[in-house]
């Protein structure tokens, strides 16, 4: 999938709604016509940057870590 960053659309809610944003992303996703809303979503949000996939790994093992002597201490 190729996504591109974009400005903000000014028809967006977010454009002028939400009063001050310091933080906002926006893409396009090429999409076919007709296309299942779920292969939509799945575009979105399963292809995200690999930045955040690192984040997430980096989450998943210290709460894995974290969480190892509370999951044993309640098997005792």
């Amino acid at each position: 999938m190729v996504s591109r960053t974009l400005k903000v659309p000014s028809e967006s809610i977010i454009a002028d709604g939400f009063g001050r944003i310091d933080y906002v992303d926006s893409y396009s996703v090429p999409v076919g016509r007709g296309e299942p809303v779920d292969r939509l979503v799945t575009k979105i949000f399963c292809n995200g940057p690999a930045w955040v996939d690192k984040l997430m790994a980096l989450r998943d093992a210290v709460v894995g870590w974290v969480s190892k002597p509370l999951r044993e201490r309640g098997n005792k």
